[in-house]
């Protein structure tokens, strides 16, 4: 069975702005016969990607102006129950099961605060077997538009983590950093396993001047991760602690990171425990200077490579013969 191709794609996003639009419409905007068009609709139905032609109601026009997810907790045995019980509550949309720390997410709509609180309470909370909820007032609310499909990939095509633009875009030469004292480097788990950027962070320290030394479990997680540092303070603090076990086995005066969020999470234990190492922004350690006669800028010199072609645009990208 064939994929999709750009045909079908572009006859999905027109069917997605508007599923009610005719033949004879789609036909002229997508510049094809309509006895083609209508065989790929027919070919789209039958394949199910074209599940079915539904109605997209706005629940504000109706008065039900508050949207709210709530985190729900329940009794495994209970289950049925459960899910027959809010399925039957006109407030509830959906039900969708999800890992993490709550069995169900319930998709509820409402009039107003009023109302939400008492389906929660009155309703939800008290239906057996249902442990413990958690509340997640919608604010605002932005669908995914096929329309801003390209928009949005042009966006992430110029925009970089600023050692990934240094290295892999500019190729810059920096001048030579000068900090006194050891640095090692701390690879954050937003850069390392989200980004899978780790080659250019430590290129520019390996090429800075500055004396780097291997720190033994550099990838390992600090323990800050958001709220998780505050919901597992005891756990949090025990991963950042072994982190800063590791700092002092390798004898380092400062260590360096691309995260501002690991950053205040370790200066906060190094200076707690009135340690001698600092925290720092891999920026700061790669503009340290000493004080200079000529007061010259500090500015990155670009590559004078200029037939270096076209480079990749990430380290993970380069393929190794």
């Amino acid at each position: 069975m064939a994929d999709p191709d750009d045909l079908d794609r572009r006859l999905l996003h027109e069917l997605y702005l508007d599923g009610a639009a005719s033949v004879p419409v789609l036909s002229r905007k997508l510049k094809i016969s309509p006895s083609v068009l209508y065989s790929r609709i027919r070919r789209l139905m039958r394949r199910r990607i074209i599940k079915k032609f539904t109605i997209q109601v706005d629940g504000t026009k109706l008065g039900m102006g508050v949207r709210a997810e709530v985190g729900i907790n329940r009794s495994p045995r209970l289950k049925a129950h459960i899910h027959s019980r809010l399925m039957n509550t006109p407030e509830v949309v959906s039900i969708t099961e999800v890992t993490g720390r709550f069995d169900i997410l319930v998709t509820v709509q409402v009039v107003d605060l009023e109302t939400l609180h008492a389906t929660v309470i009155d309703k939800i909370g008290k239906i057996d077997g249902v442990r413990n909820t958690e509340t997640f007032v919608e604010l605002d609310r932005i669908d995914k538009d096929p329309a801003y499909l390209q928009r949005s990939e042009e966006l992430a095509a110029v925009t970089f983590e600023l050692t990934e633009f240094l290295v892999d875009v500019l190729q810059a030469r920096l001048p030579e950093a000068r900090l006194p004292g050891k640095v090692a480097y701390h690879a954050c788990c937003h850069l390392l396993r989200e980004l899978r950027i780790d080659e250019q962070p430590r290129s520019l320290l390996a090429e800075s001047g500055l004396d780097v030394v291997d720190m033994p479990g550099s990838d390992e997680c600090c323990g800050f991760g958001g709220l998780f540092a505050v919901k597992n303070e005891p756990i949090s603090v025990a991963m950042g602690n072994a982190k800063l076990t590791s700092i002092e086995a390798c004898g380092a005066d400062h260590v360096v990171m691309c995260d501002v969020s690991c950053m205040p999470h370790l200066q906060g234990l190094l200076q707690r425990q009135d340690r001698r190492c600092r925290a720092l922004h891999i920026a700061e350690a790669l503009a340290a200077r000493h004080p200079q006669a000529d007061g010259a800028p500090n500015t990155p010199t670009p590559s004078k490579a200029s037939d270096a072609g076209e480079q990749p645009r990430r380290w993970q990208d380069v393929r190794t013969e």
